[in-house]
């Protein structure tokens, strides 16, 4: 971070006095004069040396080059790592659950998630998203798949957002049966560094029934500009029977890495599933999926 400090202040303070348009600082800056004074705003560079400092109420202040001792972007601000790295089009997902970032109005993704299941998704608005998918093979079949969902998501403060959605999902498992999933979550931290807690229900919409408790931790680390580690991890208490292995709570817990770019994301995990069975306690599953990025735009989440 203070390379990075350095570095913007002198591309700040060394550039040309020709240059025909000022430079645009959009993440929030410290400026601290030559007597010790910290102010802290948006910068433009002017010609000449001289700063434009806009401070959070629209105030606008010249100061001019001798008055300024240096320049960096405050710690942990908002945009701070986008204008690294630029914006991460995979926040709004980890490996299949979401986050309570939204895509941003007309920004969307196709993906194909566990080399299975094949999704869309689109923001409708800034804080409404909407996605559908199906198992492609199954499509055409008397047999088909089929998940339709919605997500809301709204942002609270800089480090704090959060959300709400449905999903609904079509099986043909003794007939059709339909199985719906409410949930609320909330996510803390920036864009490239966040945790979500979901919590929900799962319902047989056929039976009318609840059927477990779902919580959801999940979590994304950016490494750098088109690495970041990801981790998902499902608890479900079943409330009618019992789970897979004979008990009433199931655990998936998943940890990988995700590789992206402006338009395309490929995630490679692992998900550990307990079986409960003592001759093969665990197995451990292979999670590949890949994902499309579409009309990108700044915004959104």
């Amino acid at each position: 971070m203070r390379a990075f400090s350095v570095l913007l202040a002198l591309c700040l303070l060394s550039l040309p006095a020709r240059a025909a348009e000022p430079t645009v600082v959009p993440v929030r800056t410290t400026v601290t004069l030559s007597d010790g004074q910290q102010l802290v705003g948006r910068v433009l560079r002017l010609e000449g040396g001289d700063v434009q400092l806009v401070l959070a109420d629209g105030t606008e202040l010249l100061l001019p080059a001798a008055a300024v001792a240096s320049i960096a972007p405050v710690r942990d601000a908002p945009g701070a790592e986008e204008a690294r790295w630029g914006v991460d089009p995979n926040r709004s997902r980890y490996l299949y659950s979401p986050t309570a970032f939204g895509l941003g109005q007309g920004n969307g993704y196709v993906a194909q998630r566990a080399l299975a299941l094949t999704s869309a998704a689109v923001g409708v608005t800034d804080w409404f998203d909407l996605e559908a998918g199906t198992i492609l093979p199954l499509l055409f079949t008397k047999s088909p798949v089929g998940i339709v969902g919605g997500k809301l998501a709204f942002r609270a403060t800089d480090h704090l957002r959060l959300g709400a959605g449905t999903q609904f999902l079509m099986v043909p498992i003794d007939g059709v049966q339909a199985v719906g999933l409410a949930f609320g979550n909330v996510t803390v931290g920036s864009a490239d560094r966040h945790l979500t807690v979901a919590a929900g229900g799962v319902f047989s919409l056929t039976e009318g029934a609840a059927d477990a408790v779902v919580t959801t931790v999940g979590g994304n680390y950016r490494l750098g500009p088109k690495t970041a580690l990801i981790s998902e991890n499902w608890f479900f208490v079943f409330t009618e029977g019992d789970g897979p292995w004979g008990g009433p709570v199931f655990l998936v817990p998943s940890g990988g890495v995700r590789l992206f770019g402006p338009s395309f994301a490929v995630d490679l995990a692992v998900v550990p599933v307990v079986t409960g069975q003592s001759d093969l306690p665990i197995i451990p599953l292979p999670w590949v999926s890949f994902a499309w990025n579409f009309a990108l735009k700044k915004g959104g989440g």
